[in-house]
C-alpha cells in the first residue's frame, strides 16, 4: 500500500473515530459497552500498520476532546496513551504473525495486542 493512501485511509478512520462515539453516546450506556472510540483505531493499526495506527491512536481522541469535549479531561491522557498503544501493537503483531487462515489470524492479533496493553497497563499501575 503505497503512502498516500494510507495517509488518505488514515485520515478516515480518524474522521470515524470522533463521530463514532456521538453517534453511540445518542444510546443510554452504547459508547461504555462498545467503545467506538476504538474501533476505527483498531482497523486502522490492521489496515494502515503500526505507525499510522499510532498516530490515529495519538490524535483522535485530542480532536474529539477539542471538538465535542469528549472523552472527560480526567480520561484524555489515558485515553491518548491507551489507544495510541493499540494502534502501534495492532500494526505490529499483524505485520509479525502469520497464519494463512486470516479471521484465526486477526482474532489472534487483537487478542494478543490487547492481554499486552493490559499487561503493560497493569505495569504502569494505569
Amino acid at each position: 500500500m503505497n503512502k498516500t493512501k494510507q495517509l488518505s485511509l488514515s485520515s478516515m478512520f480518524l474522521a470515524l473515530g470522533v463521530l463514532f462515539p456521538q453517534l453511540f453516546h445518542a444510546i443510554p450506556n452504547a459508547g461504555n459497552i462498545f467503545l467506538p472510540m476504538h474501533i476505527p483505531v483498531l482497523i486502522c493499526g490492521f489496515v494502515c500498520g503500526p505507525i499510522y495506527g499510532l498516530l490515529v491512536g495519538l490524535v483522535t481522541p485530542i480532536l474529539s476532546y477539542l471538538i465535542f469535549a469528549m472523552p472527560s479531561t480526567i480520561m484524555l491522557s489515558q485515553m491518548i496513551v491507551e489507544l495510541s498503544i493499540y494502534g502501534f501493537l495492532i500494526g505490529l503483531l499483524n505485520k509479525k504473525i502469520h497464519l494463512s487462515n486470516v479471521l484465526l489470524k486477526n482474532y489472534l492479533v487483537l487478542i494478543s495486542s490487547m492481554m499486552k496493553w493490559r499487561s503493560l497497563a497493569q505495569m504502569l499501575n494505569l
